[in-house]
């Protein structure tokens, strides 16, 4: 006989006994394995149940499993320096660290030898009293200061000489080729020039082949040949970063016609003093070539496109003068005075201003120049070799032995004596143009002047004027 078990006793076992499936402690969870309950919490499988268990200080649950919480390797892409001895290799997207080692550091990241760095730089310094250290590409180059010079406040000076007692001096003046006499307060001041330089004029001037800046391989290049001593270094040196050789020297980098924002003019001139780099009118960087010396002035170029009016040292009126016992003249031409040689102990001038001065040691009448020839050369009277010259000139050995330029409108060779020319008169010119010009290859001028006190006519005559090149030294030379 079978017997139905009532539903109500049914649901009162379960109410009592929790037969549902529903649990709110994980301690009863059935579990298979380990796992984290959260960071510092593993719930640890025992049976068929968990139990919560901390980490402990200095771990953490990771990977269902408490670990030690060191930590997380850095990501890297690149190796880079941790420090100045010590390099971070980048391996598998992480560093390792590698010490550079004995005679290394780390640099630019990576192990490099560890040399001396060149001194950086921004102006030039005094190294000791005969070394200048010059600045140049943002390092020092050093170079002595040379013969009669000393280091002093930043660049080589004239190492002066005190004066001999008595001596007073007007200008500059040279003892001999090598030694410079300056004059300082009215007493002289003896230097020697460089070496390779002369004195010239009383001034101590690079000699042939000497140089007095860099040589640049080629139109803004990084390269060069040094100026030292006053000679280009065979060797090829380079300009440092971001710097270009531009006429002598090196300078920060640029390129022509890019933008400039300076006023026009505003640069400065190149090592060679005949170019300059400026923002121009249409504010763009350029390259100016000068026809006269380059000259800065608060950042404003003076590189003038025509050579600039020498200051007159003399005026049109200056009375000619025998110096260094009448075997020199000195003498005004172009507002400049200069000196002629003359052969010595010949030279003389006279209450007119007219001037002897011959340039050979010939005797009059007797030796002297054969052929060619101006003013107060001495010439063979009887071999000299006389000519037509210019349009309306003759060069002639006159009776007291000197070469004289003759207005001669009808010149001919003399057909007697093929070494003499013949002339009656000088040739008529037009008054209105009266305005001089160089004839003999330059050693002379002709011009148009009146004849006698007739003011209508005009005859061409001619003067001494060994330096006539251009118009302006035959307009000059009227006056002497």
């Amino acid at each position: 006989m079978k017997y139905a078990i009532p539903l109500f006793l049914t649901l009162s076992v379960c109410l009592y006994t929790g037969c549902g499936d529903g649990d709110s402690s994980k301690d009863n969870d059935t579990c298979t394995a380990n796992v984290c309950k959260d960071l510092t919490t593993l719930n640890v499988c025992e049976g068929d149940h968990y139990r919560e268990e901390l980490c402990g200080s200095g771990k953490k649950c990771s990977v269902d499993q408490c670990v030690p919480d060191s930590p997380q390797p850095e990501m890297c892409t690149a190796n880079q320096c941790k420090d100045a001895e010590t390099l971070k290799i980048c391996e598998g997207g992480t560093y390792r660290e590698e010490p550079c080692g004995s005679g290394k550091k780390c640099s630019v990241d990576q192990c490099v030898l560890d040399s001396p760095q060149p001194e950086i730089c921004t102006a030039n310094q005094c190294k000791d009293a005969e070394t200048l250290k010059i600045c140049e590409g943002g390092t020092y180059r050093e170079e002595p200061c040379g013969n009669g010079k000393k280091c002093e406040t930043d660049q080589c000076v004239v190492d002066e000489i005190p004066p001999e007692p008595g001596e007073t001096c007007e200008k500059n003046a040279c003892k001999n080729d090598t030694t410079q006499k300056l004059c300082s307060g009215g007493t002289y001041l003896e230097r020697a020039c460089e070496s390779g330089e002369k004195c010239v004029d009383g001034e101590c001037v690079p000699g042939p082949g000497q140089c007095t800046f860099h040589e640049c391989t080629g139109e803004l290049s990084q390269t060069y040949h040094a100026c030292v001593n006053g000679s280009i270094s065979a060797a090829e040196s380079t300009c440092g970063s971001g710097k270009l050789c531009v006429y002598g020297s090196c300078v920060d980098a640029f390129e022509e016609k890019t933008f400039c924002d300076g006023e026009e003019g505003a640069g400065y001139c190149t090592a060679d003093k005949a170019h300059a780099v400026v923002c121009n009118a249409k504010h763009q960087l350029a390259i100016w070539t000068c026809a006269d010396e380059c000259i800065e002035n608060n950042g404003i170029v003076d590189c003038p496109k025509k050579p600039r009016p020498k200051p007159h040292e003399c005026e049109k009126d200056y009375k000619a003068e025998c110096i260094s016992n009448n075997s020199q003249v000195k003498v005004c031409v172009d507002y400049q005075i200069v000196t002629w040689d003359c052969y010595e102990g010949t030279c003389s001038v006279d209450a007119n201003n007219a001037i002897t001065c011959p340039k050979n040691a010939g005797v009059a009448g007797l030796g002297g120049l054969e052929s060619g020839g101006t003013y107060g050369d001495m010439c063979n009277v009887k071999k000299y070799q006389e000519a037509c010259i210019d349009k309306y000139y003759a060069r002639i050995c006159d009776k007291d032995g000197f070469v004289r330029i003759k207005p001669a409108g009808d010149c001919k060779v003399s057909k007697a004596n093929p070494l003499k020319v013949e002339y009656t008169h000088a040739a008529a010119c037009d008054t209105s143009n009266y305005m001089p010009f160089c004839i003999n290859d330059g050693k002379a001028i002709g011009f148009c002047a009146y004849d006698g006190d007739d003011l209508s006519v005009g005859i061409y005559k001619a003067a001494q004027c060994p330096t006539c090149q251009s118009q302006a030294n035959a307009e000059a030379c009227m006056y002497l």
